[in-house]
């Protein structure tokens, strides 16, 4: 759901579609206070019967209402909800109502059942328990003012003079003004809704129109019909004097779905402009997230009183003072239309998982700004209309369900920073996947980390704990040193992470080394706590070195001069009982240097450190991976430390050789090497390959073989596509059949 504008008049209008930063962060604010209250006020702990709605599955639902008597602002309902028992026996059946809503009678199976109301809950007694399995149709008569306190999911106002009804249920409003099993994680498979208003009224709900009903007062019976599963805070109603606009969407696949809106009269020119984008925004979510998920159906909107929108599935709820006609909140519409997609078809399973919803949403408006205005357009309505202020965090299960700050911005830069992480391929892949496996159902953070784990051939805890279930964000403190002679010009950068309310953020960073004389190169690295110091070489002298240029990271940067830094990040692996050797580098500081070994985490036995040179040398004893920590003092006092793990295994790290199905062998080696990593295909060669190498971040690095599998060795001699030579780290090998097979090679890169 977005949130609600505040301090803007309808007459004020603006000729960009872009929002200005401070009014959008203004109304959010606002917002946060509303629903905060509304959310506290309607808080229900869990009881007996929420366990006992768990033994339950709603299937249908059919909701009629009578909504005739706008005097007194009562509604008169019949509802009928069909439930499947899927953990029995159970002998009660708790609904969701609220006791403002009076039940006249309750029906089980066509028979009058027993009740009870009280709590929130209306529970059925049933004569006899319900087993496993058996389906049941409960029908409830019921009457009443829906509840204000609070807030009201719904409400009576006007417009003009003229009577408006209109209901907003997330996240648990519904048991406000009808009986169901108010959770999202439970979805009926379809609904029917019937509404019936005073003369002239034209009464909305999700779904197709399939029958209107003439009554001899003059007054008619709206029938809507929706036939995808639903959760039922995105059920809606809205009913006045409507003007409807029509409008086509042509699919690419060559569906035509209709879009039509419900608008006031007097907004009827300025809507025919505003909600004019909806067929071409459709068609660019559909690009990046798949056909639109209701295309059966429609997409719409209907204008109500509240000072904001909500995506009620298939009919948004679109506030009547966004008309302009001068497309001053296209940014809402985009928003709620993305909804479609995460929040409607895909839906939390808890809560606690908002950020599912409305983080994807508010990352559709930077998308498209980005269709608009392609990648700096994408870029600045990320940094400017997207800011985060701090504290923020954490995404899951937040301390306010709707903090505009968190939920919604900073819920925007993850899904962002995703990107980023990933690489645009690889994230829209994620993206595909996700709706693939949660298409018509809800989901959680869980199964999401799952799904791009799996997409991505990697593990991405690191992401998650920082940004999902973590607070606030890096402060990024970068530092250089030149290095070399004008032949052979390198660069030592050093990065420190300055956060004083947050642990260490593990991230693939860009950086911009910028050269003396003109120009400057790019430089992906992996910063976690062991990777904070780096070199490179350059074609000339470095003169400055940006952090995250792009803005992939929601961060701060500053920079220091270069002090003390241990450079060696890496080890070579060593082999039990063999000799090794390897030179520490230290940089900066002023020299002489002077090495010591941390008491706290030594060398394994047989391996020393030359307090002068840094040479680690001698043996393991045996295979494993050994930690220590080495320090490193200047003639100043100065120190610097560095934490290593040192693999060692039984034979040499030559060559590593995985056998995989269908007689397709890839075969790895050496890793860690220095100079060239080799690898060989070997198998049928009817099967077509691609074969390309991915840096830690998930970008493609160089492309090495796409087309029948070729029974030939390869090499990668440590450059990108263009040339340029890669700095050491961890990159992937990734090699994928016509058959829908994915391998994945990790691979080591320590260059001399």
């Amino acid at each position: 759901m977005i949130l609600a504008v505040a301090g803007l008049s309808p007459a004020e209008t603006r000729t960009s579609p872009f929002p200005d930063p401070e009014e959008r962060a203004a109304f959010q604010r606002q917002e946060l206070e509303r629903r905060a209250r509304w959310v506290e006020s309607r808080k229900q702990p869990a009881t007996a019967q929420t366990a006992l709605q768990d033994s339950y599955d709603a299937t249908y639902y059919r909701l009629s209402l009578d909504l005739r008597d706008v005097d007194n602002e009562r509604l008169f309902g019949d509802a009928t909800i069909r439930l499947r028992v899927i953990d029995g026996p159970i002998g009660d059946v708790p609904l969701d109502l609220r006791e403002e809503m009076e039940v006249d009678s309750v029906f089980l199976d066509g028979q009058e059942a027993a009740f009870t109301h009280a709590g929130g809950y209306l529970t059925l007694h049933p004569n006899s328990p319900l087993e496993t399995g058996r389906e049941a149709e409960i029908r409830v008569h019921y009457q009443g003012h829906p509840r204000e306190s609070g807030g009201t999911a719904f409400g009576w106002a006007s417009h003009n003079g003229i009577p408006l009804i209109w209901s907003l249920s997330e996240p648990e409003g519904a048991r406000d003004w009808w009986p169901c099993k108010d959770r999202p994680v439970d979805k009926a498979d379809s609904i029917d809704v019937l509404l019936r208003g005073p003369e002239g009224f034209v009464l909305t709900s999700n779904g197709l129109l399939v029958e209107e009903i003439p009554h001899e007062d003059g007054s008619r019976t709206y029938h809507w019909k929706h036939t995808y599963p639903i959760s039922t805070y995105l059920v809606s109603v809205t009913g006045t004097v409507y003007e409807r606009i029509e409008d086509r969407y042509v699919s690419a696949e060559g569906d035509t779905m209709l879009i039509e809106h419900f608008v006031y009269p007097d907004k009827l020119a300025q809507a025919q402009e505003d909600l004019s984008i909806t067929a071409p925004a459709i068609a660019v979510f559909a690009d990046r997230y798949g056909p639109y998920p209701f295309i059966r159906e429609k997409y719409g909107h209907a204008l109500f009183p509240w000072r904001g929108a909500m995506e009620h599935q298939t009919n948004t709820s679109y506030g009547g003072m966004l008309i302009t006609g001068g497309h001053n909140y296209d940014w809402i519409l985009v928003h709620e239309l993305a909804h479609q997609w995460w929040g409607d078809m895909t839906s939390p399973a808890d809560w606690r998982d908002i950020w599912l919803n409305e983080g994807f949403a508010s990352h559709a408006e930077a998308l498209w700004f980005e269709h608009l205005g392609g990648p700096s357009a994408y870029r600045d309505y990320m940094v400017g209309d997207q800011a985060v202020w701090d504290p923020s965090g954490p995404l899951y299960d937040p301390r306010y369900l709707f903090d505009s700050n968190t939920i919604y911005n900073k819920g925007a830069w993850a899904v962002h920073m995703l990107r980023g992480v990933l690489g645009d391929s690889l994230f829209y892949d994620v993206l595909a996947a996700y709706r693939a496996a949660t298409e018509y159902r809800s989901t959680t953070t869980e199964e999401f980390q799952s799904i791009a784990e799996q997409v991505g051939g990697r593990s991405l805890d690191w992401f998650f704990d920082s940004w999902i279930y973590g607070v606030d964000r890096p402060r990024y403190e970068v530092s250089y040193l030149p290095l070399g002679d004008p032949t052979t010009p390198s660069v030592a950068i050093h990065i420190a992470q300055k956060q004083q309310t947050a642990g260490f953020f593990t991230m693939p960073l860009d950086l911009e080394i910028a050269l003396d004389g003109g120009g400057a190169v790019r430089k992906r690295i992996w910063n976690d706590p062991d990777h904070i110091d780096f070199e490179f070489e350059l074609d000339g002298p470095a003169i400055g070195v940006t952090v995250d240029p792009d803005r992939w990271v929601l961060c701060h940067r500053e920079t220091a001069p270069y002090g003390l830094n241990i450079t060696t990040t890496d080890l070579l692996d060593g082999v039990a009982g063999q000799l090794y050797a390897a030179t520490l580098v230290g940089r900066g500081g002023s020299p002489p240097y002077a090495w010591e070994v941390d008491r706290a985490s030594p060398l394994p036995d047989s391996l020393a450190l030359d307090q002068e040179t840094g040479v680690l040398s001698g043996s393991a004893p045996d295979s494993g991976v050994y930690a220590f920590t080495i320090k490193l003092w200047d003639r100043l006092g100065k120190m610097d430390r560095q934490s290593y793990r040192w693999a060692v295994g039984t034979e040499p790290p030559d060559t590593t050789l995985i056998p995989e199905p269908d007689d397709l062998v890839f075969t790895v080696g050496p890793s860690p090497s220095r100079d060239r990593i080799g690898f060989v295909i070997d198998g049928p060669g009817s099967d077509n390959i691609e074969l390309d190498l991915y840096d830690v971040g998930g970008r493609r690095v160089r492309s090495i073989w796409s087309g029948p599998a070729p029974s030939r060795k390869f090499s990668w001699d440590g450059k990108d596509d263009s040339g340029q030579r890669m700095a050491s780290g961890i990159y992937f090998l990734r090699l994928k059949t016509s058959t829908g097979r994915t391998i994945n090679r990790r691979i080591a890169w320590i260059p001399t």
